[in-house]
């Protein structure tokens, strides 16, 4: 599902992170140093995986939420998705075919010059633009977006909930026989505080580079993910064969209909290239949700380890009786 793309690379990071609580509790529990050992595992791993998925579906709702606020950005998005083109060369099934058949135009003046392979290539073009228009609906993938991430998040939540008081009931009842945090505890506290603190510094590096960028008009705010499309003014002759020929070769109306929608969307495309307008706001609706999840990650999840490594620290012990 594209709506829940953003879970690679999370997924990635937390399948490392099970890798390393599993082995700390292999090894407590071989040294006999805990008595939760593999319980606590179970209930850490559970918890830190719900918890990258919840924070994802959150980071995901922020950046849509975003971008409806920032109009301009959803348009930048839209200069790197090309209408597919259609082309006509004149052949027909005993024609000869050239390496690269160059595209010709038709005008029609007397009878219907498209041939049998145009037509056939006339109906593949049909349903790649109208599979095109589908999946770059603006509208209709915010709303995907938006039902994937609610759905990933309402039944993560929960089971972060419940997870995590799980663990630390568990990390209670550890705490109480041995007065200090377990390896496994500190491993998972610290490690979500150097995620989320790496994910807020990102965020705002590249908030200030947006920044940088606009005020010194530096021109380099566009986007550098997006591979380089080459356009090309000549694709449009197809298209204007189909709405000379409409009549001579009895095309219907909706054929005509989509060959003027497609002219106008590859305009629209075309006068894309030329700007970077939204190029800002796009940045921004990407890097302010990092800001936002990464510093609460990594503040809460640190002064908790923190002010439980004090405690333990500033746990009175009782004196050593004299012997007389």
């Amino acid at each position: 599902m594209e709506s829940l793309s953003f879970l690679a690379p999370l997924l990635g990071f937390s399948g490392v992170a099970v890798v390393v609580l599993a082995i700390v509790a292999i090894v407590q529990d071989l040294k006999q140093e805990r008595k939760y050992g593999y319980r606590q595992a179970f209930y850490t791993i559970v918890t830190l995986v719900m918890l990258v998925m919840a924070v994802g579906a959150v980071e995901s709702l922020m950046v849509v939420g975003l971008k409806e606020a920032m109009p301009d950005a959803k348009q930048y998005n839209q200069r790197f998705n090309q209408p597919p083109g259609f082309y006509v060369t004149g052949e027909t099934a005993t024609t000869t075919k050239p390496a690269a058949p160059p595209p010709v135009s038709y005008t029609c003046e007397t009878d219907c010059q498209f041939t049998a392979t145009d037509k056939q290539a006339l109906n593949d073009w049909r349903a790649s633009y109208t599979s095109w228009r589908e999946t770059t609906n603006v509208s209709l993938q915010t709303r995907r977006n938006i039902a994937g991430a609610l759905s990933l998040l309402i039944i993560a939540l929960p089971l972060l909930l419940l997870f995590m008081r799980w663990m630390n009931r568990g990390a209670r009842e550890e705490y109480a026989i041995q007065h200090k945090p377990s390896p496994l505890r500190s491993i998972y506290f610290y490690g979500i505080s150097f995620a989320g603190l790496v994910v807020a510094v990102v965020g705002g590096a590249f908030l200030l580079n947006t920044a940088f960028n606009t005020v010194l008009k530096t021109g380099a705010a566009s986007n550098s993910r997006a591979m380089p499309i080459s356009v090309s003014a000549s694709d449009t002759g197809a298209i204007d064969s189909v709405l000379a020929c409409g009549t001579k070769c009895n095309f219907s109306q909706a054929d005509l209909t989509l060959a003027q929608e497609w002219k106008r969307d590859w305009q629209k495309y075309r006068d894309l290239q030329t700007t970077s307008v939204g190029s800002a706001q796009n940045d921004l609706a990407n890097t302010i949700p990092l800001i936002l999840v990464g510093l609460p990650l990594f503040w809460y999840h640190f002064v908790r380890i923190r002010r439980e490594g004090h405690e333990s620290e500033g746990t009175p012990t009782a004196p050593t009786p004299t012997i007389v």
